[in-house]
């Protein structure tokens, strides 16, 4: 298969109003939009990583159906769907397996700790609920008490934002019989932030699998529904003190095609709720010390069914996450910020088929110091995590920035990042499961020069990235008797990769006019053998395009290109 064509895969165009709305919104894409990594914000041209910021304008610009197709071609970011929306989506970052991404939902993590890796259920997120998508490539030894070893995925949903009064009302119809209606309101007053938001959003689908070519695969189109509803509050107790309260709870229901199914008529289903709540306490406890606590949980289940009928083969899984988190910063002088937390997370990950109901508990201590050297800042990161095995893994980082002038900046960074396996990993024997297991190692270095004018933001990054450890099938039969005469073999820490590459990122604006453009070259190899890495491609990229009238309304456009791809085939 040949890797180095560049192929179109993708062109929208959308005219006129996003939405009735009861406010106007102004359909623009800020040139440098303020970032928060971690506790502090700064612009988006101050951060030492090639953050991507994806704001609520841009989104309603969009037009997409789903998170996936925002999502697709972001620098380093690939994105791959086996169906209609609805789908479940995996998210590849610089090479990275999908679950080497962490998925962040207003600070709480959301993925799942099934025998596939620790993957986020992406697609349940409808868009209605999101105001900001925050991109992080690159392993991130230390946000908010946790590790992301391929990169984070931060998204902040409307409820949780601060901001004034305001009200939001959009309904939508498109093609194959799609529709989405959505409702927000947010009351500011007196020191207190009450935000509501649902939405309902409906597909007729389409098939992903050709019935003549896989028999067994039902030649209907496959539905899509996913509802949802989320609530912030906030209240200031005083200057300096703040409490708030978020939650949110999603429901959807996705039609998919089989290729082992039994029989073409058969139904398949894939039903998926999500739960997310939090609690936090934030406080400037002194002028130069600042606090916050959490307790935060999270829920994501899901259940197989076909023809309506819950399917025993398959079955239901779910992961509840438990997290309790203390962060602080400490300004000990203009030039130099001291950072430092303790987090507690207990799971829970059960499964009906192999009637599996484990708990497991993992703590973390970090530490970072932020220095000012004139004009330039340096930056180390350092946590411990630590599981009830008593095994405990170091992940930290470097970083550093240096200006050349009011415009030109150099920027770079160094990580050592670990995946800890999975409960399903470890106990599942049906996939594989191996008690014995270890983390997974990702070392990965950038390197970027980037320029800023009155209308432009550019950033060319160098990236290399090393995964060591990874998870795969090795060569012996897994304990369970039944699972080894199927001929199922222990996961084992046995292979390795790497990728390296160059992202180039322009953001202008100017007028009416906002433009946002990413492409990607990267080299993913298998070390030690030929091997291609499934669902990456060496060269991708996306153009978003926008023109904003004076009524409100926009004409945007997005072009994303790919090369090709090795992909499984998906009948085995």
């Amino acid at each position: 298969m040949s890797q180095s064509v560049f192929q179109p895969r993708l062109i929208a165009l959308a005219l006129g109003c996003a939405s009735l709305s009861a406010t106007a919104q102004t359909v623009t894409t800020q040139l440098d939009p303020v970032v928060v990594v971690g506790e502090r914000a700064a612009p988006l041209s101050e951060t030492l990583a090639s953050v991507t910021v994806i704001d609520r304008a841009q989104i309603e610009a969009a037009h997409a159906n789903d998170i996936a197709e925002l999502l697709q071609g972001q620098a380093g970011m690939e994105v791959a769907r086996p169906g209609p929306p609805g789908s479940p989506i995996s998210v590849y970052i610089r090479g990275g397996a999908s679950t080497h991404a962490l998925v962040l939902l207003d600070g709480i993590p959301f993925y799942s700790e099934s025998a596939t890796g620790s993957s986020s259920p992406l697609e349940i997120i409808p868009l209605d609920l999101i105001e900001k998508i925050e991109i992080v490539p690159g392993g991130v030894p230390n946000i908010k008490g946790l590790t992301a070893p391929g990169g984070i995925i931060a998204i902040t949903t409307r409820t949780a934002q601060d901001g004034a009064s305001t009200q939001h009302y959009a309904a939508m119809v498109g093609s194959r019989s799609s529709g989405s209606l959505s409702a927000f309101r947010r009351w500011r007053e007196a020191g207190s932030k009450l935000s509501l938001n649902a939405s309902r959003q409906y597909t007729g689908g389409y098939g992903a699998i050709n019935p003549q070519k896989y028999t067994a695969v039902n030649p209907g189109a496959n539905p899509a529904m996913r509802n949802s509803v989320s609530l912030g509050w906030a209240h200031d107790l005083n200057v300096d003190t703040q409490v708030g309260v978020n939650l949110m709870q999603t429901r959807a229901d996705v039609s998919w095609d089989n290729a082992w199914a039994n029989a073409k008529t058969d139904d398949w289903l894939s039903r998926s709720k999500a739960e997310f709540n939090g609690v936090f306490v934030q406080s400037q406890l002194t002028p130069q010390w600042f606090a916050r606590w959490d307790l935060q949980s999270a829920l994501n289940e899901s259940t197989t069914l076909t023809n309506e009928v819950v399917n025993t083969d398959y079955g239901i899984y779910s992961t509840r996450h438990q997290l309790a988190s203390w962060r602080n910063e400490y300004q000990l002088s203009p030039q130099t910020l001291l950072k430092a937390g303790l987090s507690h997370d207990r799971t829970q990950y059960t499964d009906s088929y192999l009637a599996l109901d484990e708990k497991q508990v993992r703590a973390s201590t970090v530490f970072g110091v932020e220095q000012k050297w004139g004009k330039a800042l340096t930056t180390l990161d350092v946590s411990r995590v630590s599981d009830q095995k008593a095994l405990a893994y170091l992940n930290r980082g470097l970083g550093a920035m240096y200006p050349l002038s009011d415009a030109w900046a150099l920027m770079g960074q160094h990580n050592v990042t670990h995946r800890l396996p999975t409960i399903g990993e470890l106990k599942a024997p049906s996939f594989g499961g191996n008690v014995n297991l270890k983390a997974e190692r990702i070392k990965s270095s950038q390197l970027a020069i980037q320029f800023k004018g009155a209308h432009d933001l550019h950033r060319l990054t160098w990236f290399n990235a090393i995964y060591n450890n990874k998870i795969a099938a090795g060569q012996t039969l897994v304990d369970d008797p039944v699972w080894a005469a199927w001929g199922v073999k222990k996961l084992e820490n046995i292979a390795s990769s790497h990728n390296a590459g160059v992202e180039w990122s322009w953001r202008h604006q100017h007028k009416a006019w906002t433009w946002a453009t990413s492409f990607t070259v990267q080299q993913p190899q298998v070390d030690g053998a030929s091997t291609l890495l499934k669902n990456l491609s060496h060269q991708f990229g996306a153009v978003d395009v926008a023109y904003r009238f004076n009524s409100g309304d926009a004409l945007s456009l997005k072009w994303f290109a790919r090369s090709s791809q090795y992909n499984a085939n998906p009948a085995g």
